[in-house]
This record gives structure tokens, sequence and C-alpha cells, in this order.
């Protein structure tokens, strides 16, 4: 059943991780103090969704940046300066693909879908290394 970007509103709070998420944060090229105290920050997504257009308000570390994307129109993510990304809806999940997300090539995936109406799982693809987390809706 193709997804309803609507059933992504709401505020969600990262509650999973794969083992090796530091590493897929270090290759995306996050913030050193992210990944070394990943295991103990809080992060905090609220989604208001309406159509084919979203926006995400991320709270992480006590700084707050938001962004909008609109379904099929690549646009540069406020949130990470300088990478174009394209939002489409595949099926179940909203994928965000990054053709260049590096300035050298590198390709990144991500795909976003709901586990339950109150879990959502990202998962990252990135060359070869693969990683993901969930979200609860609080």
């Amino acid at each position: 059943m193709p997804l309803n970007l609507e059933n992504f509103s709401g505020t969600w709070k990262l509650s999973k991780k794969s083992d090796n998420l530091a590493q897929v944060m270090q290759k995306l090229g996050e913030p050193q103090a992210l990944i070394e105290n990943m295991d103990s920050v809080e992060v905090v997504v609220d989604i208001k969704a309406s159509g084919n257009t979203y926006t995400m308000k991320y709270t992480v570390m006590g700084k707050t940046s938001e962004s909008t994307f609109t379904l099929g129109t690549e646009c540069e993510d406020p949130i990470t300066p300088n990478k174009k990304a394209t939002h489409t809806i595949e099926g179940d999940a909203l994928v965000i693909n990054y053709s260049n997300h590096d300035g050298k090539g590198l390709v990144v995936r991500k795909t976003r879908r709901l586990v339950d109406a109150n879990t959502a799982r990202t998962e990252y693809k990135i060359g070869d290394l693969e990683g993901f987390y969930e979200a609860k809706k609080i």
C-alpha cells in the first residue's frame, strides 16, 4: 500500500539504533561531538505533512533546525548544508536520495518507513555501509 506522508506527522524521539550508526554518521560528515555522545544525546524531530510537502524540525544537542521538502523536487537541505537531495515515495517508504553527498560522488540513500503507528525506522545505505535508527512517536 502506498505511503500516506501525513502518517509521519507528529513528534518523534530516537529510541533504537544499529551498532554501527556512529560509523554511518561519521561517513555522513556529522559533527564529532554528536558522534561521540550519540548514546546520551536526545534527538527530537517534529514532522508536519500535508499533501506532497512536509516540514521537519530537528532538536539535537540544544540546537534546532527546520527544513521543508516537496516530493519529487531536488532541494538543498539546511540541516545538511550544501547537500542536495530528492525526496520521493516508493511503495510504503519515504526515500531521500543524495546523488553527490560529499561533493565527490558519494551516493547516500535514506529510506524511512513506519513499522507501526508509533514507530518509524530510517535505514541508511552509503555504498556497502548500512545502518538504521528507530524513533518512537511521543
